[in-house]
């Protein structure tokens, strides 16, 4: 890979999957006939998580030497939750969560810390006092001679770090930006792929672009990662009648040279945290067969497991006091960054992505506090559409 070779995903790299050839190579390795990983997904698809098989496989759930059946059916699978989705959010928030301007002013507006918008690149949002960015050349304009260096570029819209981009500064020489990650990239290069994406918006999905100011690790996790690449933990929280509590929070660890911290990046950890003390546990990293398990981190040696997250009760209190901006949103998966200013936060994603705190934990979401807060939403919902007494 050269210094100036171009690395911006606007797509996820696309992940084919095998049942037969997975029940083989987990045949081979662990011993499991494939006739017994046949009665494991019988049962688990028509169990409570509902998963499927590519689930089963990237979960491991066919080693009983970890998960014996009942702990197997702890597991909750895309349809599972989908179905939790639906009983405890109302889905009419979601369009705000998703909206990353509209979000962030709704978080500055409440006064709770979050990236400074610098600019955006959209064909007719804006607001006083945000450039707006409307065709190649003002585009072009504003990085060579006005935006505030160094800025995080992301989508509006999307997820799983589609179209993010770290730059430190421009370098007119060369009519080049330098990346976050020490790389160049040309102006005009970075300047097409923005609108490729945005012209293409019903492939990608992706409605404008807002720049950030690029905020920097906290120094003990930059140490530890050996990267300036912002790490956040995901913290999902369970919020009954107006109280919220924090249920489960993984760190997405950043490792190689990759310019975000999403888990499906080659190469990235994840590792559990206990939400009390913010102790970080075991990193793990891919799935599955791949799935390797570090105590350290593969790049600069330093010691994960035990680790005591900084500021570990102050992101705590940020996230509780986050969930008020949502109040149609009983559960909400908040991504949050510890920096060098203190916690800051990045985005709400609805329920969350089940799988990162399952399998950063090594365990099932559906336990007895999970399934007894379900059962209490449940109940707020049938009161809340009970029929109105008739009045004679």
């Amino acid at each position: 890979m050269t210094q100036d070779e171009f690395v911006f995903h606007l797509e996820r790299p696309s992940q084919s999957f095998n049942v037969i050839e997975a029940a083989m190579a987990v045949a081979r390795a662990n011993g499991r006939s494939p006739f017994g990983q046949a009665a494991d997904l019988f049962r688990l698809r028509r169990g409570p998580g509902k998963l499927e098989a590519d689930e089963y496989y990237a979960f491991r759930l066919w080693d009983r030497t970890r998960f014996s059946p009942d702990e197997a059916a702890a597991f909750a699978g895309r349809a599972r939750q989908q179905e939790d989705a639906a009983l405890v959010n109302d889905p009419s928030w979601y369009a705000l969560g998703q909206d990353k301007l509209a979000a962030g002013a709704v978080l500055e507006g409440l006064g709770l810390p979050v990236p400074p918008i610098l600019a955006i690149l959209h064909a007719s949002r804006g607001g006083p006092g945000l450039p707006a960015l409307r065709d190649r050349e003002s585009l072009a304009r504003h990085l060579r001679e006005e935006i505030v260096y160094p800025f995080f570029g992301k989508p509006i819209g999307g997820s799983y770090s589609i179209g993010v981009l770290g730059v430190e500064a421009y370098e007119a020489e060369g009519d080049r930006l330098r990346l976050a990650n020490g790389r160049h990239l040309a102006l005009s290069t970075y300047v097409e792929r923005l609108f490729e994406a945005y012209e293409q918006r019903s492939r990608y999905n992706l409605d404008g672009f807002l720049f950030q100011a690029l905020l920097r690790p906290h120094a003990e996790l930059a140490a530890l990662t050996g990267s300036t690449t912002l790490s956040t933990i995901r913290v999902v929280l369970l919020i009954d009648e107006g109280e919220a509590s924090l249920f489960r929070a993984a760190w997405k660890i950043p490792a190689g040279d990759n310019q975000a911290d999403n888990f499906w990046r080659s190469g990235n950890l994840i590792a559990p945290i206990d939400v009390a003390t913010g102790q970080v546990g075991t990193a793990l990293r891919g799935t599955g067969l791949a799935q390797e398990s570090f105590s350290h981190h593969p790049d600069t040696g330093q010691a994960i497991a035990g680790k005591v997250l900084p500021d570990w009760a102050e992101l705590a209190y940020l996230a509780r006091e986050a969930t008020g901006a949502f109040p149609g949103m009983q559960m909400q998966g908040w991504d949050v960054a510890l920096t060098d200013q203190g916690p800051r936060l990045i985005e709400v994603n609805g329920v969350g992505d089940y799988n990162l705190p399952q399998i950063a934990y090594g365990s099932g979401l559906l336990d007895r506090e999970f399934l007894a807060f379900l059962e209490r939403c449940r109940a707020r919902k049938h009161r809340k559409v009970a029929p109105a007494p008739q009045i004679a």
